[in-house]
């Protein structure tokens, strides 16, 4: 799985001279914190950069065996713009889209993530 996201994984703030490291908040960040260990993943956060630029950078590539695009913001249809036609891109929540399907809020994603886990026999927490 790989996620393509205008936020990261982790805030960071310098209180003196040291760091400090939290994760983010945020239902993505805490929804796909609770998955399984045994499914790679790959966060790809990037500030000021557009998720069609970089989800273009992604697809070029060549071995997809699926692509999966969810998102709820305005931000979002830059990517779901540039996806290729077989792609499964949904818009999470009300309004208008250029992603192909849509679902009312996070909790019917949520329910379209765990049948395709159970494709695969992997268990997302309730």
């Amino acid at each position: 799985m790989i996620v393509v996201a205008n936020r990261l994984l982790v805030s960071v703030s310098k209180r003196g001279s040291e760091f400090h490291i939290q994760p983010s908040p945020g239902g993505l960040v805490g929804g796909l914190a609770s998955l399984s260990n045994s499914m790679q993943r790959l966060w790809i956060g990037w500030l000021g950069i557009s998720k069609g630029r970089a989800v273009e950078h992604l697809i070029a590539q060549d071995g997809w065996d699926f692509l999966l695009a969810a998102a709820d913001d305005y931000t979002d249809e830059e990517m779901f713009a540039v996806l290729p036609a077989d792609a499964c891109s949904i818009k999470v929540g009300i309004g208008a889209s250029q992603a192909r399907f849509n679902v009312d809020g996070v909790r019917d994603m949520r329910s379209v993530l765990r049948r395709l886990l159970e494709c695969h026999a992997i268990s997302l927490p309730a």
